[in-house]
């Protein structure tokens, strides 16, 4: 049947779409994770920022980091919405196709038959329409894998506490030697 084989070679564009995806989001994230370390440093060193009057630059900085996350989500979405109008696109046709396919090899077709082979496509395109959002899906786990992954990987960080003698001090300096030079 000629419109099963053009759902069989769907398959292998939405595996293609599901990694172009995959990449797009891991990109993505990069980008949001700069940018969120931006505006945290930003709240942060908003005195600093603000008595050496460096908002523009900030906020241009920022506003750069979210041009291009806008511009990477936009593009996923694109990819999605293909991947998903080509599902419906291949559902429409493949029936049609193999309907045409019959005619054109001059073999019987009957009602019965019709009516059995737009069942079993409709069947079968329940996979193709669940499939895109199967593959975002897949694909949001990898990078969420991957980042969750790295965050596990990262050495411990151990904190030093020492005890101030004196419990009015919040710091003690024992045993120094400083100096500065005069000019």
């Amino acid at each position: 049947m000629f419109g099963s084989g053009l759902m069989i070679l769907y398959i292998p564009l939405q595996i293609i779409l599901g990694k172009v995806f995959s990449k797009l989001k891991s990109k993505a994230v990069t980008i949001t994770d700069k940018r969120v370390k931006m505006i945290s440093e930003v709240l942060t060193s908003i005195k600093l920022i603000k008595l050496y009057a460096w908002e523009k630059s900030f906020a241009k900085i920022i506003h750069d980091y979210r041009k291009s996350e806008k511009r990477l989500i936009f593009i996923m979405d694109y990819v999605q919405g293909f991947t998903f109008a080509m599902g419906f696109v291949i559902i429409s046709l493949a029936p049609v196709a193999s309907i045409l396919m019959h005619t054109v090899f001059e073999e019987e077709l009957s009602i019965a038959k019709v009516y059995t082979l737009i069942g079993l496509y409709n069947i079968m395109s329940m996979y193709l329409v669940q499939g895109p959002a199967g593959m975002r899906a897949l694909a949001e786990t990898f990078v969420a894998m991957k980042r969750i992954k790295k965050l596990f990987c990262q050495s411990e960080y151990k904190h030093v506490f020492l005890n101030c003698e004196d419990s009015s001090n919040s710091v003690e300096v024992i045993n120094a030697n400083l100096a500065w030079e005069k000019n």
